[in-house]
């Protein structure tokens, strides 16, 4: 039970809506998002790309009235500080003149604005896309509440946000950024009303700056990859492992036990593929599916070995050959195999080597599910299985690859959370034009991925599902 005055940075005209979750296990927490509603902050200059600084930018483009008057207690402290000394001349109570100002400020407190200056989630829900559900609830509550004064009819809201720059949250919910501060943080606005949408559209294009951004702020740096430039083909692949068991150096006493059951060393030949063909498209999303041990692996190894021309046997065919496009740039995970080398560098840091550029660094860690600021700088050793999983595919998105494979893609991740990342990641692949070659046995995470092909491997064969097979598996009818 924590008093609202206790509260970090809040104010008595700061109005909190609060998320719980009413029916819970008991290990959830009761409280699992707020939302801070403030008035609008006293005054708002505009720092020009230029450098120039335009005074009073709110009241350039939207009805000076809306904004005022708003909780402004230092202007009040001020007056009666100075009133006082001039009756007095002598040490005055400065914190109750300060207490008086602020229950003074909110009395008078009345605008047509509200300002949302705070939205918490508890890190555990981070990436359930409760922040963007608690910021539609906090305007459908301004509007109809009339929040936070409880006076004016709400015309619009505003917010202030420096992380705008790098997540598109807030526009992904209506908001619509219109200038940075003289400070250099970007101002978005949300209008509740048709008149203030037409003053924020006549903004947006009329003004030489705003037309350029056209109220966007975050876009997309990852952009578009260079895309294979012809398909990846199996032609008449095979693939047969041949182990030799020998009892040679085996102990004396485990030796004799292994005869007395008739084992001598013999010539083991085991059948992974036989003539394969198959052909992956360029930009294609494909799931590979079978049993463990049926060849699942083999495929993404063989694929690799032939982009980067490996002689093991690992990843060579027994006969055939797999024909790459020239121009493909391969990442990869194998896990335990291969994977990402990661040092005690936090993951920002990792993913910034790579990319070189910090808002491309925290768009791929969002994509990839790590969308926490507090795991932005935490080391690989320090998350969970989970997380860790989730960071070797940030990893593998930061080198650009336009041929991605993976195997046991999420194997370590809830539903919720593995269905949130195949989506993500199939919607970046589509867009970037990755072609995507994944393993998996879990149906959510295929339907998630909405794949173009799915490969059956098992008994020796590799195929590719037939229509009525995919949307079987997609839940199709």
């Amino acid at each position: 039970n924590v008093h609202i005055l206790e509260i970090r940075g809040s104010t008595p005209a700061s109005r909190f809506l609060i998320i719980e979750l009413l029916e819970r296990e008991p290990y959830e927490p009761r409280v699992v998002a707020y939302v801070r509603v403030d008035p609008p902050i006293p005054s708002m200059h505009r720092r020009l790309p230029t450098g120039e600084i335009v005074r009073n930018i709110r009241e350039k483009v939207f009805p000076e009235e809306w904004f005022q008057p708003t909780f402004w207690p230092e202007v009040i402290y001020r007056k009666r500080l100075k009133e006082l000394k001039e009756q007095f001349g002598k040490t005055i109570a400065i914190s109750k003149i300060w207490e008086e100002a602020k229950w003074e400020a909110l009395r008078i407190s009345n605008t047509a604005a509200a300002r949302i200056s705070r939205v918490v989630v508890h890190p555990d829900y981070r990436s359930d896309g409760l922040g963007q559900a608690a910021v539609i609830f906090a305007l459908k509550w301004i509007k109809e509440r009339r929040i936070p004064e409880m006076r004016r009819k709400k015309m619009l809201v505003e917010t202030i946000a420096m992380m705008a720059r790098y997540n598109p949250f807030f526009e992904k919910v209506g908001f619509k950024y219109m200038w940075d501060t003289a400070s250099g943080r970007p101002v978005l606005y949300y209008p509740l009303t048709q008149e203030a949408k037409n003053y924020i559209e006549k903004f947006l294009t009329t003004d030489p700056y705003a037309k350029q951004h056209g109220g966007v702020l975050c876009v997309s740096r990852f952009g578009k990859v260079d895309m294979l430039d012809g398909d990846i083909r199996f032609e008449n692949v095979s693939k047969v492992f041949e182990n030799v068991l020998t009892l040679d150096k085996l102990d004396p006493k485990i030796r004799e036990v292994l005869v007395a059951f008739g084992v001598k060393q013999r010539k083991i030949q085991r059948l992974v593929l036989r003539n394969v063909n198959l052909e992956i498209k360029p930009g294609e999303i494909v799931v590979v599916v079978g049993a463990s041990g049926a060849g699942k692996t083999t495929l993404l190894r063989l694929i690799y070995g032939a982009v980067k021309g490996l002689d093991g046997d690992a990843f060579t065919p027994t006969t055939g050959k797999i024909i790459v496009p020239k121009n493909v740039k391969v990442s990869i995970l194998l896990p335990g195999e291969i994977e990402p080398s990661f040092g005690d560098e936090s993951l920002l840091e990792h993913v910034y080597r790579k990319t070189g550029d910090e808002a491309l660094a925290v768009e791929i860690l969002n994509k990839a599910g790590l969308s926490d600021a507090v795991l932005y700088r935490a080391s690989f050793s320090e998350l969970s299985t989970g997380q860790k999983e989730r960071a070797k595919l940030a990893s593998l998105l930061a080198e650009r690859p336009n041929l991605l494979l993976m195997d046991e893609f999420a194997a370590h991740l809830d539903a919720l959370t593995a269905m949130r990342v195949a989506q993500r990641l199939a919607k970046l692949a589509r867009e970037a034009g990755i072609t995507l070659v994944l393993v998996t046995h879990r149906v959510e995470i295929i339907r998630a991925l909405m794949p173009d092909k799915i490969i059956f491997v098992g008994y020796g064969t590799a195929r590719f599902a037939r229509d009525e097979e995919i949307k079987a598996i997609l839940g199709e009818t």
